[in-house]
């Protein structure tokens, strides 16, 4: 199995053969204007995804109209901008992996596949190849299992006929699906999916579920190994009934099962291979957790500062700390922001003299996972000058790569 952390080594050669010194937490590297999109800060974005070859992919998901727009940074400079693909009534989840050149995304009931050399958007398998029956993507692993052979993703897919989805395994090279395999139990009903997670280095995937079973309420995270198979079930006690992608961001597992994901209202589900928890902070508002060097991190803010703490083994949640990289984000963008216009050629460099984080309650803040640029570095996007057309507010967006790091 090639893990997709090999994006890390692939980021440090970008890095060295820029000649260009590591970034400090929470210093920004060259800004790249690429464009502008409709709505007022907050913007409904997600923070960006770097895959091997360097390429940046950016999500633009509107809320209201179920509509999602993908962006691309080329390795070697330029963007393809405005790319289009969703179906359904629910906006973008999130993204689900990246390879050499290539990332997808799941948006409404649509898996995604984007092309970074092109910035093309094609749905993977949107009908059964046999039947010709629409398929729904009712979860979506964030993982890419890539062998010799073959590179896949482990689904619950569901057409109109069906009354519960099936497991799946994708070939997204081949556009085909197989190992095909009935939810359980099988008198399930009301069935939605909480959130998706993965544990790269055990070669596993995580599917947060909740059901009627015999009129019994049942939460729980099934996991699964690489070829589909549910290894076991972890029960989830909540006491009450949980949203439909509740888990907004998703669950981030470290190498021994630790696992967490914050949910919509603020608790934090935390879990290992035997149990589960539904904590409240009582000293920070939660945003989202981070996974970095095999270590989660609960990350949120206490009267405007950002914080973040610690959950380690046996469900232990510590006491929150100031977080500098966040910080330092928001103070240097304060006196404004130099950025590289890249929408047309020749570049040029402009500058900014208002700018904000783009993304959720500030700096490096998102229920969404922070993905590696480089060595400790993250992807961050940026808003800028504003205007209104038709009453509609259009704000500028950069992306940079910022220093990040944890305790």
């Amino acid at each position: 199995m090639i893990s997709t952390d090999s994006r890390w080594a692939a980021g440090l050669v970008v890095l060295l053969a820029a000649c260009a010194a590591p970034l400090s937490p929470g210093e920004i590297g060259t800004a790249r204007y690429f464009g502008e999109v409709e709505g007022e800060v907050p913007l409904r974005l997600l923070p960006p995804k770097t895959d091997r070859e360097g390429n940046v992919y950016i999500l633009y998901g509107e809320t209201e109209w179920t509509d999602t727009t993908v962006f691309v940074g080329h390795a070697n400079g330029g963007w393809s901008g405005g790319c289009r693909a969703h179906r359904g009534s629910y906006p973008v989840h999130g993204f689900s992996g990246s390879t050499e050149d290539r990332s997808w995304y799941w948006s409404g009931d649509a898996l995604v596949e984007v092309d970074g050399n092109t910035g093309s958007c094609e749905e993977v398998l949107s009908t059964d190849p046999v039947t010709g029956a629409a398929l729904q993507y009712r979860a979506v692993v964030p993982w890419i299992h890539e062998t010799v052979s073959r590179s896949t993703m482990l689904v619950l897919v569901q057409s109109a006929t069906d009354d519960l989805p099936f497991h799946a395994v994708v070939d997204v090279d081949q556009h085909l699906y197989g190992d095909l395999r009935p939810f359980q139990p099988d008198n399930a009903e009301n069935l939605v999916v909480i959130g998706v997670g993965s544990n790269v280095a055990k070669g596993r995937g995580y599917i947060a579920v909740q059901y009627l079973d015999a009129g019994s309420t049942v939460n729980e995270i099934l996991v699964l190994e690489a070829e589909g198979n549910t290894l076991f079930r972890v029960p989830i006690d909540a006491g009450e009934e949980l949203e439909a992608h509740a888990l907004e961001g998703g669950m981030r597992v470290t190498s021994n099962g630790l696992g967490a994901g914050v949910l919509t209202d603020g608790r934090v589900l935390i879990f290992d291979e035997g149990s589960s928890e539904i904590v409240t902070p009582n000293d920070m508002e939660a945003v989202g957790v981070q996974l970095r060097d095999d270590a989660l991190w609960l990350t949120g803010q206490s009267s405007g500062v950002p914080k973040l703490a610690r959950i380690s083994d046996g469900k232990i949640l510590t006491s929150a700390l100031d977080w500098p990289s966040s910080t330092s984000l928001i103070s240097r963008i304060s006196s404004g922001l130099v950025v590289a216009d890249e929408r047309t050629d020749p570049t040029r460099k402009t500058h900014w003299s208002e700018v904000s984080s783009a993304i959720g309650a500030g700096g490096l803040l998102s229920p969404h996972a922070l993905d590696p640029h480089t060595f400790d570095t993250t992807g961050w996007l940026f808003a800028g000058p504003y205007y209104v057309a038709n009453d509609l507010v259009i704000t500028a967006v950069a992306f940079a790569p910022v220093g990040v790091s944890f305790p």
